[in-house]
């Protein structure tokens, strides 16, 4: 949202701002920033999920549409996005090489898109890649996530102590109206190395969004507020101490 009033901000350049989601294969965090838009104004504009191939030609008229129409877009592109042909739109080697289950080790999906639009839509752009603040940024977490996250929290260590081995707590929706949820548990050895991609039914008709189903869908995780403490101007975290439990 506040890289689209950004964007909205500048009227002579970097009117094509793309940010770069995590996402090797599965589309689920680029899908989720489609909440920050509430009308055809707002960010962002166009989504690249993995779920579907990237065609260039495609993509510059969707570009063209929105420079047309709104005189700016936001695009914001998964990291594991890939061609017709299967490739991945960037591939990182050198010394970062492969994780520690044989992926390629991705970025550079932003700078290629960006590419893409100064070379071939001939408008000046910029690029973000947020990396691991998408998963750490506490500052502005949703009540939901935060009780969620203590509920996960609390159920795990009762397993520990039960002894309980070689598990994974789950969230489990039993309502949406109103929202509910159940923890569970699933084989950690089914999560591990494991994807649940993007539903295509959960992809707009022309590729570069997402439906309104969705946005039900995902929307009930983002409500609520959380008033972190805040010391000298700044977040005030705990630190946890580990704990091991030999496992029975």
């Amino acid at each position: 949202m506040e890289a689209g009033r950004d964007t909205e901000s500048l009227y002579t350049s970097d009117t094509v701002n793309v940010i770069e989601a995590m996402g090797r294969n599965a589309g689920w965090i680029a899908a989720g920033t489609a909440l920050a838009r509430r009308d055809e104004e707002d960010a962002p504009h166009i989504i690249l999920l993995p779920e579907r191939p990237f065609t260039k030609e495609e993509f510059k008229d969707r570009v063209r549409y929105y420079l047309d129409r709104i005189k700016r877009c936001v695009v914001v592109v998964s990291e594991g996005v890939k061609s017709p042909d299967g490739r991945y739109l960037a591939e990182q080697g050198g010394k970062f090489g492969t994780d520690d289950f044989g992926h390629r080790q991705l970025g550079g999906a932003a700078e290629y898109i960006k590419s893409i639009i100064e070379q071939e839509v001939q408008v000046k752009s910029r690029f973000a890649i947020p990396s691991t603040i998408q998963r750490t940024g506490a500052h502005f977490a949703s009540r939901t996530d935060s009780e969620e996250a203590y509920l996960v929290g609390q159920r795990a260590v009762q397993l520990a102590l039960e002894g309980v081995n070689g598990k994974m707590v789950s969230l489990q929706r039993t309502e949406n109206g109103p929202y509910r949820c159940q923890t569970g548990t699933v084989d950690l050895a089914m999560v591990a190395n494991g994807e649940k991609y993007f539903p295509d039914e959960w992809i707009s008709p022309e590729g570069y969004f997402v439906t309104d189903e969705f946005l039900r869908y995902a929307r009930p995780l983002i409500q609520g507020e959380v008033k972190p403490r805040i010391q000298d101007g700044l977040p005030n975290y705990v630190r946890l101490k580990k704990h091991f439990i030999t496992a029975n």
